[in-house]
């Protein structure tokens, strides 16, 4: 409706990648957009909003994280059969950065920058060994269900 002609992206990453590392910006109550996205997400997710406070970060990471896919998505499936939008995991990216580059740039077309420099992944920013993490079953069990209908899966490594 409002970008007809426009195609999209969406690049998402693993949850408890993201929700087990440092926090956003968007999950940081005392800047504003991180005021205004922890009440609406705190909110998607039926937590109380007085949980906040004692809450740790990587609930404020989960609710996050939740809202915005789940918007995303929600937006994006109104794109649906119109190949108009391209889902992008960060696995895939890092996992083989030139299969990615390339499903990207048969997706945008003859405007895909074909020249530039080599994708050069850091090996040391890959994962973040979120996984071993005290509270990445709390991050699952918030993220779980938005998360498998990526193909995400989670087991503890404890």
């Amino acid at each position: 409706r409002y970008f007809p002609k426009d195609d999209f992206i969406h690049l998402i990453r693993h949850p408890i990648e993201s929700c087990c590392r440092r926090t956003h910006m968007t999950s940081r109550r005392k800047k504003p957009i991180g005021a205004a996205c922890m009440d609406a997400s705190y909110k998607h997710i039926g937590r109380p909003l007085e949980y906040m406070e004692t809450d740790s970060e990587v609930m404020h990471n989960a609710a996050g994280w939740v809202m915005q896919t789940d918007m995303a998505v929600a937006a994006l499936n109104h794109l649906a059969g119109s190949g108009t939008s391209l889902l992008v995991r960060h696995e895939d990216v890092v996992g083989d950065p030139q299969a990615a580059f390339d499903r990207i740039k048969a997706f945008v077309g003859s405007r895909a920058q074909t020249e530039g420099q080599p994708l050069d992944i850091d090996p040391e920013r890959v994962n973040s060994g979120a996984r071993d993490h005290p509270e990445a079953g709390l991050g699952w069990e918030i993220c779980g269900a938005t998360a498998s209908q990526f193909g995400y899966e989670f087991s503890p490594v404890n």
